[in-house]
């Protein structure tokens, strides 16, 4: 907040600046401020002699705020051993039951919240930490494969079909392509069969097939092929479709053309 003798000797100098031939806006950038900041404080210096500041959010008192006494009661109460491991809706209800009340949970959360108490509490797990974006690297064909399952409009309304697609990561060349009407594991595995054999993908390939988190990816049917084709697998991180962008920018493609 700028004081107001401070405000006053900007509008002094803004008004010479002027009288010189300088811009108001090239005064108030001078300075950091707007113009329709400066054009303000001196109309309100014009009407009574000084500039206040009239912003809300100032001090004031609240007829309700706690005591110390009641935050230290808050701060006893959730550090407690019985609540020790309850959340405040938790504290609040088995309180309301025993017909006590020390507040309300809004006021427990921002009282836990500014003494830093908001960690995990309860007996669930607690929230994992996010996975890393997995990270791999292609320097050769058929070292890192990418596949995905699209639909495809039929010739009829409401009927479609599911476009299996698989693309070396290295050359962007599509290796494997079918379309079928269901979606599952088996299809899948055939079509993985079918791909090694054409490929000549072998377990000596050290070959890496990324794909995100759907039902026929994370079949164990396909498992078990992959498993023995000696191809290891990779998936995204759930509810992350960018971990899976060669696929999806070519299904794009091929979608607009």
């Amino acid at each position: 907040m700028i004081p107001a003798a401070d405000r006053e000797a900007i509008v002094t100098l803004l008004q010479e600046g002027i009288n010189r031939g300088a811009s108001a806006k090239a005064v108030a950038n001078l300075f950091g401020l707007a113009t329709r900041t400066l054009r303000r404080w001196g109309l309100m210096i014009r009407a009574q002699g000084f500039s206040r500041d009239q912003r809300k959010g100032a001090s004031r008192q609240v007829m309700h705020r706690f005591t110390k006494e009641e935050r230290q009661r808050v701060l006893s109460t959730v550090n407690d051993p019985r609540f020790a491991d309850l959340t405040p809706n938790q504290i609040v209800a088995i309180l309301a039951e025993e017909g006590a009340y020390m507040g309300s949970e809004s006021t427990i959360y921002r009282i836990m919240r500014q003494q830093g108490l908001l960690n995990h509490r309860g007996r669930s797990r607690p929230p994992r930490e996010p996975r890393e974006p997995p990270a791999l690297e292609a320097t050769g064909i058929h070292q890192v494969l990418a596949w995905d399952i699209t639909l495809l409009p039929g010739p009829v309304k409401g009927q479609l079909y599911y476009l299996y697609m698989v693309m070396d990561v290295w050359s962007r060349r599509i290796v494997g392509v079918e379309v079928h009407e269901l979606e599952c594991g088996e299809l899948a595995k055939q079509f993985f069969d079918r791909i090694c054999r054409d490929e000549g993908i072998s377990s000596g390939s050290s070959t890496i097939l990324h794909a995100d988190n759907g039902a026929p990816m994370r079949s164990y049917t396909l498992a078990a092929k992959l498993a023995e084709l000696g191809i290891e697998m990779s998936f995204s991180r759930p509810r992350v479709s960018n971990d899976n962008a060669y696929a999806e920018s070519l299904f794009r493609t091929l979608k607009y053309h």
